[in-house]
Formats: C-alpha cells, structure tokens, sequence
C-alpha cells in the first residue's frame, strides 16, 4: 500500500493560472515535471488514504477508448477507497493527473499546443459541480465507477460495464444535471440494459435515441425531483418517452416512402 498524496491549494491555483507558461511541459514532458516549480510542503499534502494495490493506467491509441476506460475506472476505483467527500477534492485529483498518472494522461489526453482550456478541463476540476469533476481525466474514471457500483449485484460493476459500452454513453449521461445522481444514473443504465437492442447496438439510430432519451430525462429533472422517483416510475417515463421516440421514426420513415 502506498500513501495518497494531495496538492497544496495555493499549488494549486499557481498551476491554473501559469498553464500557459508551463504549456512545453503539458506538450512535451514524458515524465511529471511539477516539482520543478512548486516547494516541497505544496507537493505532498498527506490524506488519509493509501492505493491497496499498485495502480497502473495505461492507454493504447489504436485500442478501444471505452473498453480502457472500463478498466482503468474498475481499476482505480478498487484499490483508491474514499469517501465521497474526499473525492470533490479538486487539490487530489490535480496531484493524480500531474504526479502518480502523469504518464496515463499524456496517452488518453495528449495536449495541443495553445489549448489551455483543455489543459484547465482534463488536468485540474476547474469550475464547479460534477461537470468539473467528471472532466477531470482521472477524477472521471473513479466517479464514474462510483456511481454506478452496486454491492447488491452479483457483478458490483455490471452497470460500469454498460456505462461503458459506449463513450458516447457517458457523455451523455455525465453532462445532463443528474451525472451524479446514483439512484437516477443506476435507473438509466438498468433501463438500457434492459432493451439493450433498441439503445446500445445498432450504431447512429441507437445513439439518437439515447441522445433523445437523455434529454427528455434532463428536462424533466428541471420541474420534477427526479431523486424522489422510484425505479418504477423512472422505467416507465423512460418507457413512455421511447414508445413516442419509436413512433416518430416511424412516421418519418412512412413520409419518406411516400
């Protein structure tokens, strides 16, 4: 087992705000480069938790993005145990992307030189809420495995594994208001899984209905309290929501054979 260490917020903001002067390193810089402008007491602020076992991240281009994301966030979210809390931590997660996974980032976020947005969305949580955290290279990897294990299930990553069968998937779900809303994300993910035919295979019509799917949840979400929903009645809006969805394609394909 091995300590997990944080950033200093002073580190911190020093590092968002000299991104574009530091930005040779985020291009070029094959092993973590920080300790060459931070001190030592901003480095290495002890937390409470330690890795269970050696955690390495690795990221093959030519392979699939989903399936490596799959299991670097099974991965990650096994061994780096924290509380929820702890977890928002933006000053953790800067650590994790510059220092321990430096190396993993610069393979699954390579930077193009000038893009301090990027830099600012996939290195640090700049902004607020669960977008920023689940922007966060790494940050995105053990939030999403946490949101959507269940210790009830035979396979307490089985919703993960749908998640994950496709990244478009996540976009869409880690965008809307309810990115982390276990009971709701939980609830979605059940749902496809369940019509996996309609939803998860089938390429561009799936993806559209899921897009569609999504969006109608997320307005909903705006007049309704969605986290008071039952499972019952989330598949069943879901299920209304789908039928309109079918019906649709069906009259637009019937006005183009006509």
């Amino acid at each position: 087992m091995s300590q997990v260490f944080a950033f200093s917020q002073a580190l911190v903001d020093k590092l968002e705000a000299s991104v574009r002067q530091n930005m040779d390193w985020y291009v070029d810089a094959r092993r973590p480069w920080v300790e060459r402008v931070a001190e030592m007491n901003e480095l290495n602020l002890p937390t409470p938790y330690s890795f269970e076992d050696v955690v390495q991240l690795k990221f093959k281009a030519r392979k699939s993005k989903a399936q490596q994301d799959l299991a670097s966030a099974k991965r990650l979210h096994r061994s780096l145990r924290l509380s929820r809390a702890d977890a928002s931590d933006p000053r953790l997660w800067t650590r994790l992307t510059h220092v321990e996974f430096w190396p993993y980032m610069r393979d699954r976020w390579p930077v193009k030189r000038g893009d301090i947005k990027f830099v600012l969305r996939r290195y640090f949580v700049h902004g607020h809420g669960s977008r920023a955290l689940l922007r966060n290279g790494v940050a995105r990897l053990w939030w999403l495995a946490e949101l959507t294990y269940d210790p009830e299930r035979e396979n307490p990553y089985e919703l993960t594994d749908v998640l994950f069968s496709d990244l478009d998937l996540v976009a869409q779900l880690t965008e809307r208001n309810y990115g982390r809303a276990p009971k709701i994300m939980k609830g979605f993910l059940e749902f496809l899984a369940e019509r996996r035919d309609l939803l998860l295979t089938g390429g561009d019509v799936n993806r559209r209905r899921l897009r569609q799917l999504a969006i109608h949840v997320n307005q909903i979400g705006g007049a309704t309290l969605l986290d008071f929903m039952t499972k019952a009645e989330l598949h069943q809006l879901l299920q209304d929501q789908l039928e309109v969805i079918l019906q649709m394609e069906k009259r637009e394909a019937g006005a183009r054979t006509a």
